[in-house]
């Protein structure tokens, strides 16, 4: 918890506006959203931060820090999925347990962190293995009886639904899905009032009555539910069958909703009877605040009826927040409307809430003041994957000052990169990063603004050559680090090792910025100091992706590099080339290699294109190895699918310093081969000139992203898949 602390004291040191003023601006959103957030994490009203209402909670926190990477929301969530180690709450099938997934899904698709899904997974398949037949409700001669392992009450189509979409959208497998419909349309067809367009709390509501005889709809049950269906929808494919029920129950709550607002912006605990009680509540206002705007972004709701109705909320909330950032006349804990509740009453949900809104109100204002940004659409992929979007500079037509890259899921500015690719130093591409699920395209605008242009983007895809350590070239990125050795290295003591190795060297890294240049100044590397540590060995061998020569049952590899060339270093992409001396091969073959490395943001493979000048021969067999032997401590558990081009190894534990993660692909099946140094290696015929591409990756358990084998057979299948279906991108 030191850390948790260490973070929230940070977060409460940020400096933000002392009042909630409503006006639509950038600034001031995310001023508001900080003191929102900043007081409800310095005052935390229960012990158990993964319970449905931080579920909650960490669901806005979370959607609030991605659209401000730079803030330290993330970082706060992050400490509680480890803390908790990424598990659910307890009770296997309720609704409310699942809730925390929601956070920790979001993370695993922004991280690209397999481990904060796994407990996920295991928990859902549980349900899914042990399904409950039960009906939601039914009467029973000892009366109604409701079943909780169902999401029997209106609430739990927040809690869970989301949960099970982005689980689906994530893994790819639409058994999450399909079990989410089926569930939703089951409580849909008990608690939804088709007259009044609105949810009953539960089965014990319908046919009950205010004292004015109007029907019982509690605003944040139904709030429950208006907020939830967008975090559901946007998980769904474009075209799937069942996506025009979430539409259509959307489109007819908001304009039920929108029929009981009150003059003042805000809704009543009961929707159908203001003056039961007659009070304004912000748990349910703001859900339904955040609903509307997410409906109107995304073209399910007419702006011109539904932009006043968001407004009038939004002035409400704001008039709601205090001068320290409480958030006020929130109900407590509760399944119906009450009063029992006033200015000083507040809780998570209803800040998770505000902060949902915020974001999304965020992405309408920056979408308004730039009408004439191109869009940049990014097709659909069928399998989860982190990946670089690549734009043809010339489609873009716009300046390269001032440049903004808007994702418009999560309403964040992107670092970015201009890319020469033909070295004539001109911009070719644009580059980005960003997480694509499983069957959902993509969107993001492109423009220039001073006002929300990135500053001093940190180079996190670095290289460079060393001469400060024996001519090494290293390179990393926010996930990992890699080095190959130059010709220093391989002169004779004391000037140099007497090592003469192409083989390919990994670090570990902890953390997302760059140590390079760090560690080499500390000279003591090897032991982890907070930040990660080099504790591979590669020697003689092929380390991980270093390429050979396969002729006559024997492997044949070049020595160190002979030139290098840095190509460029930057927020988004690092890319080299170097190249090695002619390699006798026996026969009067001699090979000559020329490579270009490169490593982007978020990656954890770094790409090799090498093309070989051979001698004496049309075509010769070669490929990249990666090391297993046990000498080396590489002994593991080992995957390997020639058939499809990949390598997987899950290296033993090293003592105290955990497991390295080893992995080689090519695009293509390949044959093994085992080298007398223990490298397995991915064969194939290469003709003379013909470049050849392989893929090098690592992770590290130290890390926490990927913590066993099945993880990093998944995050290899993953790479694998990405680097043959590149990303389809269209610019409008």
């Amino acid at each position: 918890m030191n850390r948790l602390k260490m973070l929230l004291g940070c977060v409460l040191t940020c400096g933000v506006a002392a009042a909630a003023p409503d006006a639509w601006e950038c600034s001031t959103l995310m001023e508001n959203g900080m003191k929102v957030a900043d007081w409800m994490l310095a005052h935390p009203p229960r012990g158990n931060h993964k319970d449905w209402t931080y579920g909650a909670f960490y669901a806005g926190l979370t959607a609030f820090g991605l659209s401000c990477p730079s803030s330290r929301y993330l970082d706060v969530v992050r400490e509680e999925g480890r803390r908790y180690g990424w598990k659910l709450e307890g009770r296997p099938y309720h609704a409310d347990s699942h809730c925390i997934g929601q956070a920790w899904l979001e993370l695993a698709r922004t991280d690209d962190s397999l481990a904060a899904a796994t407990p996920v997974i295991k928990a859902l398949d549980f349900v899914l293995d042990y399904r409950s037949r039960t009906p939601v409700a039914q009467n029973t001669p000892k009366g109604l009886k409701m079943n909780f392992d169902r999401w029997c009450w209106c609430d739990a189509l927040f809690m869970a639904p989301p949960v099970w979409a982005k689980l689906a959208a994530y893994t790819g497998e639409a058994k999450y899905r399909d079990f989410m419909i089926s569930e939703y349309r089951a409580t849909h067809a008990k608690l939804y009032d088709k007259e009044e367009h609105l949810f009953y709390r539960d089965s014990r509501y319908v046919g009950k009555t205010t004292k004015n005889g109007r029907k019982v709809f509690w605003s944040r049950g139904c709030g429950w539910v208006f907020g939830g269906l967008p975090l559901v929808i946007r998980e769904l494919p474009p075209g799937l069958k069942s996506r025009p029920f979430f539409e259509t129950l959307f489109k007819e709550m908001a304009a039920a909703l929108k029929a009981c607002q009150r003059p003042d912006g805000a809704w009543s605990p009961s929707l159908l009877d203001a003056e039961d009680p007659d009070m304004q509540e912000m748990s349910g206002t703001s859900f339904f605040c955040y609903g509307m705007m997410w409906g109107v972004n995304n073209g399910l709701l007419p702006a011109d009826e539904y932009l006043p109705c968001v407004k009038k909320a939004w002035a409400a909330m704001c008039r709601n927040v205090d001068e320290n950032g409480k958030f006020g006349w929130v109900q407590q804990i509760g399944d119906r409307p009450v009063q029992d509740f006033g200015p000083d009453s507040t809780e998570v949900y209803a800040v998770g809430a505000y902060l949902l809104a915020a974001t999304e109100i965020r992405k309408h204002v920056v979408s308004r003041a730039h009408l004439d940004a191109k869009t940049v659409d990014v097709a659909a992929v069928r399998r989860f994957r982190v990946d670089t979007v690549e734009v043809p500079w010339k489609d873009l037509g716009l300046a390269d000052k001032d440049l903004v890259v808007f994702d418009m899921r999560n309403a964040a500015v992107l670092p970015h990169q201009l890319f020469d690719e033909d070295g004539d130093g001109a911009p070719d591409k644009l580059l980005f990063p960003s997480a694509f699920a499983s069957d959902v395209p993509g969107t993001f605008k492109v423009f220039n603004d001073a006002s929300l242009a990135l500053r001093d983007q940190e180079h996190v895809c670095f290289g460079r050559h060393a001469p400060d350590r024996l001519d090494d070239y290293l390179w990393e990125n926010d996930k990992t680090a890699w080095r190959i050795y130059g010709p220093g290295v391989a002169q004779p003591p004391p000037k140099g090792e007497g090592l003469v190795s192409s083989g390919v060297d990994v670090w570990s890294k902890k953390v997302g910025y760059p140590v390079i240049d760090k560690w080499l100044k500390l000279k003591h590397y090897h032991t982890d100091s907070g930040e990660g540590m080099d504790n591979y060995k590669v020697g003689t061998a092929r380390g991980t992706g270093g390429f050979a020569i396969w002729r006559e049952g024997r492997a044949f590899a070049a020595g160190n590099w002979a030139t290098q060339r840095c190509i460029c270093t930057g927020p988004v992409r690092t890319a080299f080339e170097v190249a090695y001396a002619p390699v006798a091969c026996g026969g009067g073959v001699t090979v000559r290699e020329r490579r270009v490395v490169t490593l982007d943001r978020g990656q954890r493979f770094t790409k090799h294109v090498a093309t070989l000048e051979v001698s004496g021969a049309s075509e010769i067999a070669g490929g990249p190895g990666v090391n297993i032997s046990r000498a080396k401590q590489h002994a593991g558990i080992l995957t390997a699918r020639p058939d499809l081009g990949w390598v997987a190894n899950f290296e033993a534990e090293q003592k105290g310093k955990g497991s390295i993660l080893t992995s080689i692909f090519t695009p293509a099946p390949a044959d093994l081969q085992m080298t007398d140094q223990g490298d397995l290696l991915l064969v194939r015929a290469i003709r003379n000139g013909q470049p050849v591409t392989w893929y090098a990756g690592s992770a590290w358990t130290g890390r926490g992203e990927v913590m066993t084998p099945c993880e990093w057979n998944e995050a290899v299948l993953r790479a694998h898949a990405a680097a043959l279906q590149p990303l389809a991108v269209r610019v409008r």
